[in-house]
């Protein structure tokens, strides 16, 4: 029973960080998003459109202080090298940075 309530809130948090950045179809049909990871407190997921210096993975954390930390990272040939974290990110904020970091739009 209680493996089962820890799923339903891993996933809770990863949508509700997927909804407030679009939606994972959104994200899907803009930047190719794929393999979408839930953790306890974040998300996690890989891209395939051409972003700034080679970011291909972005993974979104839920903070205690109910702000986020997202790191954008170039993962190639088994190698991962964070290319940026940011933290103390607000829900509105989301979006913007994430288009402003790799370059790619999320919104028409």
């Amino acid at each position: 029973m209680e493996t089962s309530t820890r799923t339903q809130t891993d996933t809770a948090v990863a949508l509700t960080i997927l909804s407030q950045m679009g939606g994972s179809r959104r994200l899907t049909s803009f930047v190719g998003a794929k393999n979408f990871v839930a953790s306890s407190d974040g998300v996690s997921f890989k891209f395939v459109a051409k972003a700034k210096d080679g970011i291909n993975y972005c993974t979104v954390i839920l903070d205690p202080s109910d702000t986020y930390s997202v790191t954008f990272t170039k993962i190639r040939s088994l190698v991962a090298k964070v290319v940026s974290t940011h933290e103390g990110i607000y829900c509105d904020q989301l979006v913007e940075l994430f288009e402003r970091t790799t370059g790619l739009f999320l919104h028409f």
